[in-house]
């Protein structure tokens, strides 16, 4: 099998790998020596203060999920925040419509208490056409039948 002119042969590749290899060991030995410098005691004593200290990295380990809490915290309300303002804009707007249909049925309501006033300025002898009485605004507007007369009664004449 012959190898193609672009692809460098298995000896090739050996080579590189040997070159780097002689290339690592001559940066190896041109590092200083390592030496131990503690003493068993040194060890000693660092590990009896490491274990000392432990109660206070667990503190601070607590603390600092205190003061990430309300980060993380604060992050999620201004990530929700979008949300609510739409959510508000949208119950912002039903309101108004509220708002709007309560003016209409008032108007309605005084167009209505209008006419029965002028109908019942037209009765004699004070009696009157229709009444008018609380609640809601067409829902209780009874009319009475004048008589003699074919009058209408209930709301459903304004339909």
């Amino acid at each position: 099998m012959r190898s193609s002119p672009n692809k460098p042969s298995d000896r090739e590749h050996l080579r590189q790998w040997q070159q780097q290899l002689t290339h690592a060991e001559q940066k190896l030995n041109t590092l200083a020596a390592i030496t131990l410098t503690l003493t068993a005691d040194e060890v000693a004593s660092a590990l009896a203060q490491h274990a000392e200290q432990r109660p206070l990295r667990q503190r601070l380990v607590a603390l600092h999920g205190q003061i990430v809490s309300p980060t993380k915290t604060s992050g999620a309300v201004n990530g929700h925040y979008p949300n609510v303002t739409l959510e508000q804009t949208q119950r912002n707007v039903a309101l108004n419509e509220m708002r709007q249909r309560y003016k209409e049925k008032t108007q309605q309501l005084a167009d209505v208490k209008t006419i029965c006033e002028q109908g019942s300025a037209h009765q004699n002898a004070g009696s009157p056409a229709c009444t008018v009485t609380g609640g809601s605004a067409l829902s209780t507007l009874w009319f009475h039948q004048p008589p003699g007369g074919r009058g209408v009664s209930g709301a459903g004449a304004w339909r």
